[in-house]
């Protein structure tokens, strides 16, 4: 199976828990819209108040990237939902901006998933040449082309392309198991009877390594 179709049914929370030093994009970077998993590689670009960058790189992208756009020091928008439209029908897997967005009532109408800081009626202008990046920082983390995102509503994380194949085995084994543990605590199981809570606690008030983790009988 396609590693990347594979990603579409694990959530961001499962693959940060399977590896702790993965890239999370900073909580003020929200969804808008969509309510399926973003998966896709990186298109990145950086923009200052102009939006032209924006939309020459959404022309160049290819099907199934992600626009990574980096307006942090931006107070204008540098997206709306003509934009937004045109990722759509060219086939981008999603839309990430460090910076406003506007138009929100109709990119609330579209499938593509649109993440941002917030939004603001005003857009910049369209007249800067943006310099050619290969890497730029989106929400407090470095972004490179071709690295892997995840987005859904909880948030986005960023896979290197390298680490992808332990990180999605890891990453299904907690999803097997928190599916388990669910199944359990839907027929009335205790969530304390399936945790080391006890042990762990003691352990703590005896100044030992220690970690709290489920303890579950398939």
């Amino acid at each position: 199976m396609n590693q990347l179709h594979r990603l579409k049914k694990i959530s961001s929370s499962s693959l940060a828990d399977a590896d702790k030093s993965i890239r999370c994009l900073n909580h003020d970077i929200v969804r808008f819209n969509g309510n399926k998993n973003m998966v896709g590689q990186a298109r990145v670009v950086q923009v200052h108040n102009d939006f032209l960058g924006v939309l020459a790189t959404i022309i160049d992208a290819k099907e199934g990237e992600v626009l990574v756009v980096n307006a942090s020091a931006t107070y204008d928008a540098v997206l709306g939902g003509l934009f937004s439209t045109e990722a759509e029908r060219r086939g981008l897997a999603g839309i990430v901006i460090d910076g406003l967005v506007r138009d929100l009532d109709h990119i609330k109408t579209l499938e593509i998933p649109v993440y941002a800081k917030g939004s603001r009626s005003s857009a910049g202008s369209t007249n800067v040449i943006p310099p050619t990046k290969n890497e730029v920082f989106c929400g407090g983390v470095r972004v490179t082309n071709g690295d892997i995102l995840v987005g859904d509503g909880d948030g986005v994380v960023v896979i290197e392309p390298s680490e992808l194949n332990e990180t999605i085995d890891k990453a299904s084994e907690i999803e097997k198991k928190e599916a388990l543990i669910l199944e359990k605590l839907n027929k009335g199981v205790n969530l304390s009877s399936l945790l080391n809570v006890e042990e762990h606690i003691k352990h703590l008030e005896e100044k030992k390594k220690s970690s709290l983790r489920f303890v579950v009988d398939e």
